[in-house]
């Protein structure tokens, strides 16, 4: 049963690093090149307005709409890029010209990936190396070498397929991403370290 699991995971993280490597992952608007504009309307936004201004303004396009400013009079938005047309449908959405002193835009460029996850490199290897450390010292019966390669090639194994599954399902790289692989990461110590506890059990 591992052996055909083992398998499964192999096929699985090669298939997600050959989407990778032709394909890419699929990023997510805040960090693809976008544009952020802001705009004056002169009156209170309600909830329900950025709802509709998303579906029928941005109608097929990726947009996030959100309320800006003490008295929610402005509204920011960001989308890939934002057109003539679109803005004569915010001006009918208002009742209102929306002259170009009260819109503000900025161009932001693409996120690299890698400058994402670089914040991340050292606190986790950090937290890793003081955890196998621990490991080898409270489960030193199981075999300490065992203990320590056990834990990287699982952790290994369980990233590699998170991000294969991430490429293959074509789920958009957001601020949720990381922290979830966060929680995974802990679980897997967590259940790493019941299963040496059982062993340390049985074999007393």
């Amino acid at each position: 049963m591992k052996k055909i699991v083992l398998i499964l995971l192999i096929c699985l993280i090669f298939a997600g690093t050959v989407i990778v490597c032709f394909k890419g992952f699929n990023v997510g608007l805040p960090y693809k090149s976008n544009i952020n504009i802001s705009v004056y309307v002169g009156k209170k936004i309600e909830d329900k307005d950025m709802q509709e201004i998303t579906k029928e303004v941005f109608k097929g396009k990726q947009a996030i709409v959100q309320k800006v400013e003490l008295f929610e009079d402005m509204i920011s938005i960001t989308t890939e890029e934002m057109s003539e047309e679109e803005l004569n449908k915010l001006n009918e959405k208002y009742e209102k010209e929306i002259k170009d002193e009260e819109i503000e835009i900025v161009h932001n460029p693409k996120v690299k990936l890698s400058s994402l996850i670089k914040r991340y490199i050292l606190p986790f290897g950090i937290s890793t190396i003081a955890i196998v450390i621990y490991q080898m010292i409270r489960f030193k019966k199981l075999g300490a070498t065992k203990t320590l390669l056990t834990t990287i090639i699982v952790l290994m194994l369980i990233g590699l397929t998170y991000a294969s599954l991430i490429a293959i399902t074509r789920i958009p790289i957001n601020k949720f991403i990381i922290p979830i692989g966060m929680a995974i990461y802990v679980i897997t110590i967590i259940v790493l370290n019941m299963k040496y506890e059982k062993k340390l059990e049985e074999n007393k």
